[in-house]
C-alpha cells in the first residue's frame, strides 16, 4: 500500500485496504464464485471477488474508526431484523411488520439501542462515499464544507446536529434478489398535508444508498422540516418505519433493468461472468 495522508484523521501513514460499505453487508455469492459487477456509467458487466473498496481512503487510525461505528451499526441492524443477513434462514422479517392490504406498502415499529449511534455508522457510509476517489462514487459530492463537517462529527470533534443529513429508512421485508448498488442521487416527492389531507407534493433532494435489503435515504437539503422528530427520522429510542415488498420497490425494478440493460449491451461478456458465477460449488 502507498504512503499519503488519512482522509479521515489527517494524519500520514500507510494507507489500508476499506471498504466503503462494510463486507459484511455485501457478500453476495459463494466463496471463491465471485460477483457481476455492473458499471453505473457504460452498462458494462465485470467480474468481481469482492465489493467496493477505497487503498487510498484511510490509514490503520482511520480504519479503526470506520470499523467501529461498523462493528456497532451492523450488529444493531441485525439485532432489529432490518438487513437480511440477521434473518437466519427465514425469507420473510421474523420481527413484526403491518402490511396495508393488498398493497405492498406496509410499516414497522423498532425499539432503538442507541438511535444517534446507528445514525453516526451511516453518516460514516455518506462521509465515504463523498471522501472515496473511487469513479463508482464520483457522483456523491457533498461538497468541501459539509464533508469537512462530517469528518469532524465522525472524530467527536463537533457536535451531531439532527438537521445534518436527515435520516429515513425503508425496509424491503421479504427476500429477494441479492445484489449491491452504489448510492445515487435522487428527488423525492414529500405529500403536503394540510388539515389532515394532501394538497400536493414537494421535491426533496436526496442521496438513495441500498443494501442487504435496507434503504437509506440521507436528506441533502437544510432545514427539512420536522428533522428533529425521532419518530420519523433516526436518532431517538424508536422509529416507525416504511416497508415495501420487493413487487412494489423501484429498487428490484432498477435491478432488473440494469441487468437486462448489461446483457443487451455487453452480451458475450455477460454470459461469460453469469457461467462463472453460476457455476455449482465442487
Amino acid at each position: 500500500m502507498s504512503i499519503g495522508q488519512c482522509k479521515l484523521t489527517l494524519k500520514s501513514g500507510k494507507f489500508v485496504r476499506s471498504h466503503l460499505i462494510p463486507k459484511a453487508l455485501t457478500r453476495l455469492g459463494r466463496r471463491g464464485s465471485g460477483v457481476m459487477e455492473i458499471s453505473p456509467g457504460t452498462g458494462r458487466p465485470r467480474l468481481r471477488h469482492d465489493s467496493w473498496y477505497d487503498q487510498s481512503l484511510v490509514i490503520r487510525s482511520g480504519e479503526d474508526v470506520l470499523s467501529d461505528y461498523d462493528n456497532y451499526g451492523i450488529a444493531e441492524l441485525k439485532r432489529l431484523k432490518l438487513i437480511w443477513s440477521g434473518w437466519g434462514e427465514a425469507t420473510i422479517c421474523p420481527a413484526p411488520f403491518e402490511s396495508f392490504g393488498d398493497s405492498p406498502l406496509g410499516v414497522r415499529q423498532v425499539d432503538l439501542d442507541d438511535g444517534r449511534r446507528l445514525r453516526a455508522f451511516f453518516l460514516s457510509l455518506l462521509w465515504r462515499f463523498s471522501a472515496s476517489s473511487k469513479p463508482e462514487f464520483a457522483h456523491i459530492d457533498l461538497g468541501v464544507e459539509r464533508q469537512e463537517r462530517l469528518r469532524r462529527i465522525l472524530l467527536k470533534e463537533e457536535d451531531d446536529d439532527l438537521r445534518f443529513f436527515p435520516i429515513v429508512l425503508f425496509q424491503i421485508p421479504k427476500m429477494g434478489p441479492r445484489h449491491n448498488y452504489v448510492p445515487t442521487n435522487e428527488v423525492l416527492n414529500l405529500p403536503i398535508v394540510e388539515n389532515n389531507e394532501c394538497t400536493g407534493s414537494r421535491p426533496i433532494n436526496v442521496i438513495r444508498a441500498y443494501f442487504d435489503g435496507l434503504i437509506v435515504f440521507f436528506y441533502v437539503c437544510e432545514n427539512v422540516d420536522g428533522a428533529e422528530d425521532e419518530i420519523s427520522f433516526l436518532h431517538g429510542k424508536k422509529l416507525t418505519i416504511a416497508t415495501l415488498e420487493p413487487r412494489g420497490s423501484i429498487q428490484f425494478l432498477m435491478h432488473d433493468e440494469t441487468l437486462s440493460m448489461a446483457e443487451a449491451l455487453f452480451p458475450d461478456e455477460f454470459s461469460r461472468i453469469m457461467r462463472v458465477i453460476s457455476k455449482p460449488q465442487q
